[in-house]
């Protein structure tokens, strides 16, 4: 364990506030800033049960940047189904995000950084391993970490000059802070350089792409791809997944507007749950549109207009065949829906502006020219018209794909670590 006057110093500050930390959050609950079950947390105290097995305890500075998680806890959970995880976040914000509906995962905030609530926190969760994704500085959290033996890796690793410039008059207090994690992961050379000159150790430290969510292909039938790709034959066709009983209008206008520029035009619809297909064909026949089912047809004859995917085909099958898809639950305040399906498969995407649940991965998406945000039917009529020529939508697809794969390195370096902590700590395992 490195030593650091500085880390020490912030050690006796910390065990003298204590008191003053515990009175703050209690002025913060009455006065209904927080809640009681936020201030518990603070303090390293919860109402939620350890469940059994095995259990991962996953660090981030928010829930949307704790969807980056959402790979690995689907390959760990692949892997023992027994795995849970305790989530800590640093913000207080509405328990919210697409994270949180994965099955195993408990949330509650992170604790102050005192070791006396981060050793609370350890001895309820007991974690077999931990993943920290934020760039905030908890040292003695860290170090209650480390003198519990729980195996720690530190993704995306970097120290922003703001963050270092408050420790300058202590050299080796980044540097010991850092020596608390097993594994430090940068996402690139240049923060590894700066990891390195503030001391992290060299041996624990390699260089991977960044770690974030990335997609899993939906599966597919390829003789059932076969089949529906003859039917089209040369049609345009774009595609609308998740589709909300509230959007089929403004869908339906869209394919009104945009079949009139594009000859034969055919949009695939696959609805959101709870909708019954037999009420969105008769909603959209109400815009004069000639739908079909495909319960009743099972492929789209060349006078159909819209085709209901009402069977339990697969959207692997559908977003392969579409060039353009549009996610649906996002023109509507329902949060929206991944949109990492669709650009796994090479789908150009477009969205409306509701996509709160997957923030981070609309916003990567976006950033990177591969998905578009309309407003209204009337956007979205323009912007498919525009990717209709499949030059324009092979270029979006192409940096949609490139987005979904980015981080599978090191996501799958973190599920290769873990693994090893897994079996090092399993009994059965353990040397005769």
């Amino acid at each position: 364990m490195r030593f650091s006057v500085g880390l020490a110093g912030y050690h006796i500050r910390a065990w003298v506030m204590q008191s003053l930390v515990k009175s703050k959050l209690s002025l913060q609950v009455q006065e209904q800033v927080i809640s009681q079950s936020e201030a518990e947390n603070r303090i390293g105290e919860t109402n939620l049960v350890r469940p059994s097995g095995k259990v991962i305890w996953l660090h981030a500075p928010d829930l949307r940047t704790a969807n980056d998680f959402s790979e690995l806890i689907t390959q760990l959970r692949g892997a023992n189904a027994d795995i849970s995880f305790i989530l800590t976040t640093e913000k207080s914000e509405p328990q919210i995000g697409a994270v949180l509906a994965q099955e195993g995962v408990f949330h509650q905030f992170a604790v102050e950084d005192n070791y006396r609530f981060a050793r609370k926190f350890l001895a309820h969760w007991a974690p077999d391993a931990g993943v920290w994704l934020s760039d905030s500085i908890y040292p003695l959290c860290l170090s209650a970490v480390e003198s519990c033996a729980v195996p720690c890796i530190y993704v995306n690793a970097t120290v922003s000059r703001k963050r270092r410039n408050k420790y300058l008059w202590f050299p080796n207090f980044i540097g010991a802070y850092l020596a608390r994690f097993d594994r430090i992961l940068a996402s690139s050379d240049s923060s590894a350089i700066r990891l390195r000159r503030l001391r992290a150790p060299r041996k624990r430290l390699e260089v991977l792409g960044g770690f974030r969510a990335g997609a899993t292909a939906l599966g597919c039938n390829e003789a059932d791809r076969t089949r529906l790709a003859s039917h089209l034959a040369s049609r345009p066709v774009w595609f609308a997944a998740h589709v909300d009983r509230k959007e089929l209008a403004k869908l339906g206008k869209t394919q009104q507007r945009v079949s009139r520029g594009a000859q034969n035009l055919l949009m695939l619809l696959h609805l959101s749950h709870g909708i019954p297909a037999e009420s969105a064909k008769r909603r959209l026949e109400a815009l004069s549109l000639n739908v079909c089912l495909q319960s009743e047809c099972p492929y789209p004859r060349l006078e159909h207009d819209v085709f209901i995917a009402d069977v339990e085909q697969g959207l692997g099958v559908l977003y392969r065949v579409a060039p353009v898809s549009f996610i649906g639950g996002s023109m509507v305040p329902e949060g929206g829906n991944d949109p990492f399906e669709a650009a796994a498969l090479g789908s150009a995407i477009l969205h409306g502006p509701h996509f709160s649940n997957f923030q981070n991965s609309y916003d990567r998406l976006l950033d990177a020219g591969a998905a578009r945000q309309v407003e209204n039917s009337e956007s979205l009529s323009v912007a498919l018209l525009d990717l209709i020529s499949p030059d324009r939508a092979a270029l979006m697809a192409h940096a949609a794909w490139e987005v979904s794969t980015a981080g599978a390195e090191a996501n799958d370096r973190v599920f290769e670590l873990i693994t090893t902590y897994l079996e090092q700590k399993d009994p059965a395992n353990a040397p005769a």
